[in-house]
């Protein structure tokens, strides 16, 4: 029987290293890879960081930290390596730092979901649209008239303009630099879809996003929840919806990956069925 990489890596630092503290699982984005947080002085660690790097083939090996400010960008500290890397997911590439910037191999299936429910000549809004893990997918695997990044990140916002390039979308997707709270309301005409993958967005989001879209359009919608919250959590968005103005019913509910203990991440899709209070479509 083959040799499990785990296994080989620990052969590898068998009395080097106390063994307690080796990952035993571990997350890749394109060649780089995220263990968790290691009680061990800085030799040691790089002894651990060598190890995952020959036995998985990666260029960087990050230990994982603490995420932070409204943007809940990492704060990976680097190991060993180039933390830059273009990770590649159906059939797009996505180049971004991982020791900066969020790209959740959790959220694979819906970022391959989604292209999948777009309709020829929808236009579309990604509100959060980081280094574009849905913009871009749906405007290279699907057939939209238009999709609009908003960004607020600097960072991501300059990742997101190189992937555009890299994917050779151009044409479809238009990015903005800034806060979408401020940057929607400015914007054109009607929505037919709305991504909102930022979690638990702020009421203010909403809404911005309210007087964009029209009876049938759709709206992603991400958020948190401990399992003795649902289905209450539920009604509570949509009772925030209404507030903006729109009613919704509810097409799609999944959990997406566990969060924190006893609380996990949902994704939430919701059509547009009415207006809760005085709106005119424009």
């Amino acid at each position: 029987m083959a040799e499990r990489p785990i296994d080989r890596i620990i052969r590898l630092l068998r009395g080097k290293v106390p063994l307690e503290e080796v990952p035993r699982r571990w997350k890749r984005i394109g060649d780089v890879l995220i263990l968790r947080e290691m009680n061990l002085p800085e030799e040691k660690k790089l002894m651990v960081g060598k190890a995952f790097s020959e036995v998985l083939g990666v260029n960087c090996v990050l230990e994982r930290g603490r995420t932070l400010g409204r943007e809940r960008n990492p704060r990976h500290r680097v190991i060993i390596g180039n933390p830059e890397t273009v990770h590649r997911e159906n059939g797009c590439l996505f180049k971004l730092d991982v020791s900066k910037l969020t790209f959740s191999p959790g959220n694979f299936y819906e970022r391959s979901r989604i292209p999948l429910l777009v309709n020829n000549g929808e236009r579309v809004l990604d509100m959060f649209a980081g280094v574009g893990q849905f913009s871009i997918p749906i405007a290279k695997l699907s057939s939209p008239k238009e999709v609009v990044s908003i960004e607020i990140n600097p960072l991501a916002f300059n990742y997101l303009k190189e992937n555009i390039k890299i994917n050779k979308v151009e044409g479809i997707v238009k990015a903005f630099l800034g806060d979408s709270s401020e940057i929607v309301p400015s914007l054109q005409g009607k929505f037919h879809r709305v991504i909102m993958g930022y979690l638990n967005p702020e009421r203010k989001f909403i809404d911005a996003m309210s007087e964009k879209v029209s009876l049938g359009s759709v709206i992603h919608y991400h958020f948190t929840a401990h399992n003795r919250e649902m289905p209450r959590k539920i009604s509570e968005v949509l009772e925030e919806f209404r507030g903006s103005g729109l009613k919704t019913e509810v097409q799609y509910l999944r959990s997406v990956k566990t969060y924190s203990p006893g609380v996990k991440h949902y994704a939430l899709d919701l059509e547009v069925v009415g207006w809760s209070r005085s709106m005119r479509e424009q």
